[in-house]
């Protein structure tokens, strides 16, 4: 196979995990409203949701519960007090390794396999240890840790990337310090911007006796990035990248742009599922509950 050919063919392996990217990501937000608001589906919705978890199961039985036990006992042992981690934290998990991903995926169809592994490595680490936190305590628990805990864990993601960018990639003519700043204000500053005012909103819903105001922040926090992720290329593309071809061919061309797009369309293929079950409770007059 010629290198063509091989390039042709990972480029659309990448196409093909980036749509099945896309509907984990929705069954993720389904899965999430389902335990946080105790929500019952139609039969058809409900058996998808079923079948996301049992692919959940499947994964973590070969990949996490053969060492997550373990992690457990040590950290009860360290902190004087059992661990126990709520059903939520998958699905916690899969959301943040798949917002993570997304720079995998970019550095791949660049054929930038260093920085690919590099970021699988510090995205896998800070999703655990986030969701991790975030699930110690129940999905709708007062003090909003399940959704303080995966903001934080973006926040240190996108700091981490910052500091080792602006050691291992410093284009020519420009500083560490620039390249550093770059990244920070971009990314690791302005989730940590989105994830306060959505805490803020989320204490205001808890006080108005919104349904489980976490789950709401949450979802919030992730409209937020999408609209950075989709904004921030608009920004660049009229000021600074203004060659190259069309408005339009530059804006889809850059890998930022690509990100928030999948997660508005993995938001509103989660909003057609529960716009199907509306319907579907109607039609047939029959409560899935």
């Amino acid at each position: 196979m010629g290198n063509t050919e091989f390039k042709d063919w990972r480029l659309h392996f990448l196409k093909y995990l980036t749509v099945l990217a896309v509907l984990i990501r929705a069954g993720s937000i389904l899965g999430l409203i389902r335990i946080g608001f105790e929500y019952c589906f139609a039969a058809v919705v409900a058996i998808l949701i079923d079948w996301f978890f049992l692919l959940l199961d499947t994964v973590f039985a070969i990949f996490v519960d053969w060492w997550l036990p373990s992690l457990l006992s040590v950290l009860s042992s360290v902190f004087g007090f059992e661990i126990v981690l709520f059903e939520h934290w998958r699905v916690i998990l899969v959301l943040m390794m798949l917002k993570c991903g997304s720079d995998v995926f970019a550095d791949l169809k660049r054929n930038e396999k260093f920085y690919a592994a590099l970021w699988s490595i510090w995205g896998l680490t800070i999703s655990i240890a986030a969701s991790v936190v975030s699930g110690v305590v129940p999905l709708d628990h007062p003090s909003m840790l399940p959704v303080i805990a995966p903001i934080i864990g973006f926040v240190v993601y996108g700091l981490g990337q910052a500091i080792l960018l602006s050691r291992l990639r410093v284009p020519e003519g420009r500083t560490s310090g620039q390249v550093f700043r770059y990244y920070f204000f971009r990314f690791s500053l302005a989730d940590g911007v989105i994830g306060v005012l959505c805490l803020l909103v989320g204490i205001w819903m808890r006080n108005e006796g919104y349904p489980n105001p976490n789950v709401l922040a949450f979802f919030l926090y992730i409209l937020g990035m999408a609209s950075r992720d989709l904004a921030m290329p608009a920004w660049y593309v009229t000021f600074k990248l203004t060659k190259g071809g069309s408005w339009r061919e530059r804006y889809l061309g850059l890998a930022t742009t690509w990100t928030g797009l999948n997660t508005l369309i993995a938001l509103a293929t989660a909003l057609l599922a529960m716009i199907l079950n509306s319907g579907l409770v109607e039609i047939t007059g029959l409560s899935p509950c």
